[in-house]
C-alpha cells in the first residue's frame, strides 16, 4: 500500500494516471491538492474556513472513493488558524505560521480551545452523512507538539478517547501517530503504552516516525524506538501502519520499512 498525501501541486488528471497503476492506496490529508491557499481547520472559529475545510474533506472522501483508497486520513485543526501554510526553518523542518498572541490572549485560550474542540465535533458529524454507503473511512490523525501544544487539538489523551467513542457508531476512527503522541506524551507525562493500549479499538492506521519528544522530527526509526515496542501487538500487523519520514536517504526508509516487518514477522 502507498499513502498519497500532499504534493501542493494541482494535477487535472490525476485520478485518471492514478487508476491506471496497480497500487493499493490510502490518502492522506491535503489530498488530492488543492488551492495552495487552503490548510484544512475542521474546528477553525471562523465559520469560512470551516466550510472550505469541510468541502475540502468531502471532495477528498470522494476522490479516494473513486480511486477505491480503504482510507483518508485528516488532521483536525488548530485554536488560531494558520496565517502562512508552511515557514522553512534554519534547520530544514518545516511547520505552520501561527499569528503573535498578546498576553490577555493567551489567558483565554482554555476557553478558545474548548470552543475549537466542539466546532471539530460538529465539523466530524457533519461529514459522517456523506460516509454512508461509500467503502472508504475516514480517520482522524491525533496530534502533539510543545512548542503548539495549546494550539492543537485532539491531542490529550481524554480528549481523544471521548471523542473516538462518539464516532464508533459513525464507523469514523483514529489515524493514530506516534510521533505527535510522543511530542503530546512530554508536555503531559502520560503513559504513552498504556494510552496505545486503550485507543486500540478506535484505530484504523498508524503513523509513525522518530523523534526526540521536542520536535516533530519526521526522522527514520531507531531499533531501540519505544514505537516498535508499542506497534508489537499483532492487531497493528493487520492495519495500515505508514513510516512518516521526511528529508530521508531511500536507505534509511527502508530500514525503517524494515524494522516495522521484523517485529510482526510470524504474528499475522
Amino acid at each position: 500500500q502507498v499513502e498519497l498525501g500532499s504534493t501542493h501541486r494541482e494535477e487535472s488528471d490525476l485520478l485518471e494516471r492514478l487508476k491506471r497503476t496497480s497500487g493499493r492506496f490510502l490518502t492522506h490529508n491535503f489530498f488530492p491538492p488543492g488551492s495552495r491557499e487552503m490548510i484544512i481547520n475542521l474546528g477553525s472559529s471562523n465559520q469560512v474556513v470551516r466550510e472550505k475545510s469541510l468541502d475540502f474533506v468531502k471532495g477528498a472522501l470522494e476522490f479516494g472513493e473513486c480511486l477505491g483508497a480503504e482510507l483518508y486520513t485528516v488532521h483536525p485543526g488548530f485554536v488560531d488558524d494558520p496565517i502562512s501554510e508552511s515557514v522553512s526553518l534554519n534547520d530544514g523542518r518545516y511547520d505552520f505560521k501561527f499569528p503573535e498572541r498578546s498576553r490577555a490572549a493567551h489567558e483565554s485560550r482554555v476557553s478558545d480551545r474548548k470552543r475549537c474542540v466542539e466546532l471539530f465535533q460538529a465539523s466530524i458529524e457533519q461529514i459522517a452523512p456523506f460516509l454512508q454507503g461509500k467503502r472508504i473511512r475516514l480517520g482522524v490523525e491525533t496530534q502533539g507538539s510543545v512548542g503548539q501544544a495549546d494550539n492543537v487539538i485532539f491531542s490529550h489523551p481524554n480528549e481523544i478517547l471521548e471523542m473516538a467513542t462518539r464516532w464508533l457508531p459513525m464507523n469514523i476512527g483514529v489515524n493514530l501517530n506516534l510521533g505527535h503522541l510522543n511530542l503530546s506524551a512530554s508536555v503531559s507525562g502520560f503513559d504513552k503504552f498504556d494510552f496505545v493500549e486503550r485507543l486500540k479499538p478506535f484505530v484504523l492506521g498508524v503513523e509513525v516516525s522518530h523523534n526526540e519528544g521536542v520536535l516533530d522530527d519526521h526522522k527514520a526509526l531507531e531499533k531501540d524506538g519505544w514505537y516498535l515496542q508499542a506497534l508489537s501487538d499483532s492487531f497493528f500487523s493487520k492495519i495500515p501502519v505508514i513510516f512518516e519520514g521526511r528529508f530521508e536517504p531511500l536507505e534509511r526508509v527502508a530500514e525503517s520499512c524494515q524494522l516495522l516487518n521484523l517485529i510482526w514477522a510470524g504474528r499475522e
